[in-house]
């Protein structure tokens, strides 16, 4: 079985995940936490540069979220979600790299004061400031290219799929207000026939709030972390994990078109 190294506070592996639904492939969690602690050699001997997500195929190692959906795209081709041709094959790439280039370097500046093992200590107000701007900027990217458009490049692809977690998340973090602006992109957010997108939705709020509950947080914008916050984390994302995990199965089992 396929296993996958991640963790519920890490977006970029969602990717894969969602990747994974859309295929309708089974596949186990490894709940993997790098933020508390200094990866384990185990570990690093997958990717040593400590980065998740890491896909293990019975015993092939694929590391960074662009080569696992490549991989899987191309081992498992039905449903596609590449293009045939070959310049819309280079254009889906294309926001594949500009999702991945450009956009973790203004989430981490906007996240700064808000997550544990960023650079929150640098963090000033104007390069939070900055780090909205830029998130801002994609979001007029993406606007100008979905008008008149469902996807961002012919059929649903690989791009929807790289850009989804970032923006899904946005109205979480004090900027849904910034989607709602832009009249193209809301109702791409909004694609409820895509269950995988919803499902981080859903989970993600889960998470948050339980995260609230068990740390006595007023307001999962404005955590004060402690060292207890990563281990007590990564307990509720293994739990909230497994229950995503047992509740997609169950509804691949109900309705086993929905793969």
């Amino acid at each position: 079985m396929l296993r996958l190294y991640t963790h519920a506070f890490s977006i970029v592996p969602w990717r894969v995940r969602i990747a994974l639904h859309e295929k309708g492939l089974d596949y186990e969690t490894v709940v993997t936490d790098l933020h508390s602690k200094q990866p384990e050699p185990g570990f690093l001997a997958l990717n040593p540069f400590a980065q998740i997500p890491v896909l293990d195929d019975e015993g092939f190692i694929v590391a960074e979220s662009m080569a696992i959906l490549e991989y899987l795209e191309e081992k498992h081709p039905e449903p596609a979600l590449m293009p045939s041709d070959l310049e819309s094959r280079a254009t889906v790439r294309k926001w594949m790299c500009w999702g991945t280039d450009y956009w973790p370097p203004a989430w981490k500046k906007w996240m700064a004061p808000r997550l544990p093992g960023t650079s929150g200590d640098s963090s000033t107000p104007e390069s939070v400031a900055e780090g909205r701007r830029e998130i801002c900027h994609h979001l007029d990217v993406l606007q100008r290219q979905l008008v008149g458009r469902e996807w961002l490049v012919n059929d649903y692809s690989l791009a929807d799929i790289c850009y989804a977690p970032f923006v899904l998340v946005l109205e979480h973090v004090e900027l849904g207000e910034e989607i709602a602006r832009r009249p193209a992109v809301d109702p791409w957010v909004d694609r409820k026939e895509h269950e995988a997108w919803q499902e981080i939705v859903h989970f993600t709020d889960r998470y948050a709030r339980q995260l609230i509950r068990d740390q006595g947080m007023n307001n999962h914008l404005s955590w004060d972390f402690d060292h207890s916050y990563t281990r007590n984390a990564a307990m509720v994302a293994h739990s909230l994990m497994e229950e995503y995990e047992e509740h997609m199965r169950a509804q691949g089992a109900a309705d086993p078109a929905a793969h």
